[in-house]
């Protein structure tokens, strides 16, 4: 029996807490330049905000990941990942993981005004809560009649952003509805 030197494994694990969009956006991206030569993978996940586990595994194309399972009062909270396949690029995909962990404090705080990028435009509102669900930002909105609450998946200004003053704090089309 022979063993091919194409085929090979790579993986990490570090302490600092994941971006789970980042995450999966790097997951698809990674199975389109990679799937065909990926055999197996799997890994548990540190995901900002959640107390849960994030696990996930794949063979190929084929990827599915879930909260399963909290964390342990005593239990290290760590990411951790394992590839297995042919032609890897171990630099490539560890740097790619990597390049998906928080590294930077929110820009915002909890009870900030901000502007939230809705389906119609920037919509005023407050930030309510960090890092629920792994998402940056919860934030109250106005909403008709009571108040809504919207999901900033990322800390850019393409999602939120801070009003340049209070009178900037109003409802404003996006230049494209204009």
């Amino acid at each position: 029996h022979e063993h091919d030197p194409t085929v090979a494994s790579c993986s990490t694990k570090f302490e600092t807490p994941l971006d789970l969009d980042l995450m999966q956006n790097w997951i698809q991206l990674m199975l389109g330049k990679y799937g065909a030569n990926l055999f197996r993978y799997k890994g548990v996940l540190n995901v900002e905000g959640a107390p849960m586990k994030y696990v996930f595994q794949g063979v190929g194309m084929i990827y599915t990941g879930n909260f399963k399972g909290k964390w342990g009062p005593d239990e290290k909270r760590e990411s951790r990942f394992v590839f297995i396949g042919k032609n890897l690029d171990k630099k490539g995909l560890i740097d790619g993981f990597l390049k998906c962990k928080i590294d930077a404090e929110l820009r915002f705080k909890v009870g900030d005004k901000v502007l939230a990028s809705g389906d119609e435009g920037w919509v005023p509102g407050t930030i309510s809560s960090c890092w629920d669900d792994g998402m940056p930002y919860t934030i109250k909105v106005a909403g008709p009649g009571e108040s809504e609450f919207m999901m900033c998946p990322f800390d850019v200004d393409e999602f939120c952003k801070a009003p340049a003053s209070d009178k900037d704090w109003v409802f404003t089309p996006h230049p494209f509805d204009a």
